[in-house]
């Protein structure tokens, strides 16, 4: 493996404009700076094109692209990762920031643990102007049935990807908490505790809005899924 692998980053955005640069920002300020990020802009219909124009004129690792039509966040995600050349991969949200240590504290966990396939750290929920509220601790892998462990800060490698595949649009508004079972099912997952993530929480987010539709599919894709997983903690498992 290079000294220095290349880790894709791709940003999911639709109508982001309000929060999108300090999300870039959070990536451009990152200590680790072998990256590039690959803005997927779900047709905008608001200032979110010109300002990702603006945002890519200014660092050739910024890489956008626009989808021909509406696809929503799973197959946005999967037209990132077509695109992403990195060794590792993740991708974060247009309304969240990375802390500056956040890539190099996580690349290091998988370098040095070859057998891990997914990292992932706690993080700090912030109000809708960015203002610390609480921390969160991220739980351990083995709680995966119970809550969604890794939460918005993680890196995985792109061999991850090779064996899972792609986000399943099937699982819509819980298609990162599938992903990470499927992970689960193939490869050791790794919690990191140190502070690495601000995820904002305010009134226009998904969970604030859709709480109930996210509760039904998640008791879905449980059911099919928690029969597959191995090392579940006793709670999980009941």
């Amino acid at each position: 493996m290079s000294s220095s692998p290349l880790i894709s980053i791709v940003l999911p955005t639709y109508n982001g404009s309000r929060f999108l640069a300090g999300s870039v920002d959070s990536v451009r300020r990152q200590t680790y700076p072998h990256w590039e990020l690959l803005i997927q802009d779900d047709c905008s219909t608001d200032g979110t094109p010109e300002l990702i124009t603006r945002l890519a004129a200014s660092d050739p690792r910024i890489k956008p692209a626009r989808n021909s039509s509406n696809l929503r966040l799973p197959l946005s995600l999967n037209a990132g990762f077509a695109r992403a050349s990195g060794t590792f991969l993740t991708w974060t949200s247009d309304d969240n920031e990375y802390r500056p240590e956040a890539l190099e504290a996580m690349l290091d966990v998988l370098v040095s643990d070859p057998a891990a396939g997914l990292v992932y750290c706690d993080m700090t929920y912030t109000d809708d102007e960015g203002r610390p509220q609480e921390l969160w601790t991220a739980p351990g892998p083995g709680e995966i049935g119970v809550v969604n462990p890794v939460g918005g800060c993680f890196l995985y490698r792109r061999a991850v990807r090779d064996a899972v595949g792609d986000y399943d649009d099937r699982w819509r508004l819980v298609e990162d908490w599938e992903y990470w079972v499927r992970i689960a099912c193939r490869f050791p997952l790794r919690v990191l505790h140190r502070d690495l993530y601000l995820y904002r929480r305010h009134a226009a987010s998904l969970t604030a809005t859709r709480m109930a539709e996210i509760w039904r599919m998640r008791m879905e894709m449980l059911a099919v899924w928690l029969p597959k997983i191995q090392g579940l903690s006793p709670r999980s498992r009941s």
